[in-house]
């Protein structure tokens, strides 16, 4: 699963660059299984190709340096978390799936848990983070849910269905969407207790994901939809896109900052186009493909990630090896918005819900490009949580912060951003 984010603007000045540019970062080839992951100034680049590398680059992938010695196995994903890196790989045996934790930005990384390998469950493929909550998704029937940043996995999610396998996971509070290859999508409104089959326009929702608060449905031939908040139905969110006749296959969206990015196969021309909405879907706009090879989607392995304001996109053509590497491309700072510009402020807002038991979220909205950090303190004004610590661009960001391991009481809440401070009060009610 992966999660990307789009901007849609009414009245636009431009900043630089008439349009978004793509430019190649490097050659780099992991094959069509290759994967990329971002973590503050960081990108992790896995895959096999003669053999599994898992690298990591500092400087925006000029250079790599392999840890694949860190782990017994291949790793699968990798989670970027506030204040850590969680990745899945396998126990060399076989019997197990391990959980691996980095909190110096992936130089270092030592085993938090494990789940048994029990056939006709699934290989772990995948992490996903809501609401404070984890969840280890696998290809096959289950999902593991972890409230204590995943120490233990005591709470094992079956949607039912048999003999399907598992495409896609997505959380918002107790709404879980399960999307099963040949089925299409199941839905709970009672975490996992009860599922209903919820599908989009006789479509099959082919993957699901939760961007800033609102959860997407992809689909094999009608663009994207997102879920409604009772959870019984998906809506079309197709402005700015094609026509649904020439059957676009959603292949990914996940967030870049405060917008969502959209990418849509083309079934007939089998090209890849990049879109992004700030509007939760209910407008999109193209990301211009400058500088981006001609990517036919169906015979080529993409994977996209976001770093900062930052697109990279992995591409990996068996028939066009002298496409196959990193692209990136910044698609804020190219257009801005000029009503949102004048209207951005310092503000940090009340977290929502409070008093909380275990998460909650807390909103902030930055003016203008700046380090940001985001900390809770208790009332001797000790660090307990450092939930932002990066550079940020002009926008506004929704964290979640989980109490676990911390007591009831009274705690604060401190946004540090171009030279500005706020603090707020919030309650944590075991």
């Amino acid at each position: 699963m992966r999660k990307w984010i789009v901007i849609a603007f009414a009245a636009f000045i431009l900043t630089g660059s008439v349009l978004a540019q793509w430019q190649k970062v490097n050659n780099t080839d992991l094959g069509l299984s290759g994967k990329i992951f971002t973590y503050k100034n960081i990108i992790f680049h896995l895959g096999s190709s003669n053999g599994f590398k898992i690298n990591r680059s500092t400087d925006n992938g000029s250079t790599w340096t392999s840890i694949a010695a860190q782990f017994p196995y291949d790793v699968y994903f990798i989670l970027s978390r506030a204040n850590e890196i969680m990745a899945v790989t396998k126990q060399s045996s076989g019997t197990a799936y391990l959980f691996y934790v980095s909190t110096d930005d992936g130089v270092t990384w030592a085993e938090r848990s494990r789940i048994a390998a029990v056939t006709g469950n699934g290989a772990i493929i995948s992490l996903v983070e809501e609401g404070g909550n984890l969840y280890a998704v696998s290809n096959r029937r289950s999902t593991y849910k972890s409230t204590d940043g995943g120490l233990t996995w005591p709470v094992e999610i079956l949607h039912g269905s048999t003999g399907k396998n598992q495409t896609g996971f997505a959380a918002l509070n107790n709404v879980y969407v399960v999307t099963l290859l040949g089925a299409g999508s199941l839905v709970s409104t009672d975490a996992g207790a009860t599922w209903a089959t919820v599908n989009a326009g006789g479509l099959f929702v082919t993957g699901a994901s939760t961007v800033n608060g609102t959860v997407y449905g992809l689909t094999s031939g009608d663009g994207i939809y997102t879920l409604n908040s009772a959870g019984n139905a998906w809506a079309a969110k197709k402005n700015g896109l094609p026509s649904p006749l020439t059957f676009q296959m959603a292949k990914f969206v996940l967030p870049l900052q405060n917008i969502a990015v959209l990418g849509l196969h083309d079934f007939m021309t089998g090209t890849l186009t990049v879109y992004k909405s700030s509007d939760a879907g209910s407008q999109w706009v193209t990301i211009p493909n400058t500088g981006l090879p001609l990517i036919n989607a169906a015979v080529t392995g993409t994977w996209v990630a976001a770093l900062g304001n930052t697109l990279y996109l992995y591409n990996n053509d068996g028939a066009k090896p002298q496409n196959n590497g990193i692209y990136s491309s910044s698609p804020i700072t190219a257009i801005e918005d000029k009503k949102e510009i004048a209207g951005r402020k310092f503000q940090l807002e009340q977290n929502y819900p409070n008093p909380f038991n275990p998460s909650t979220r807390i909103t902030y909205t930055v003016a203008e490009k700046s380090y940001v950090q985001l900390r809770v303190f208790d009332v001797l004004g000790n660090i307990v949580s450092e939930l932002v610590n990066e550079e940020k661009g002009a926008g506004n960001f929704t964290v979640n912060f989980s109490a676990h391991g911390l007591s009831s009481g009274i705690y604060f809440y401190q946004l540090k951003a171009g030279g500005a401070i706020q603090t707020k009060k919030l309650e944590v009610l075991k």
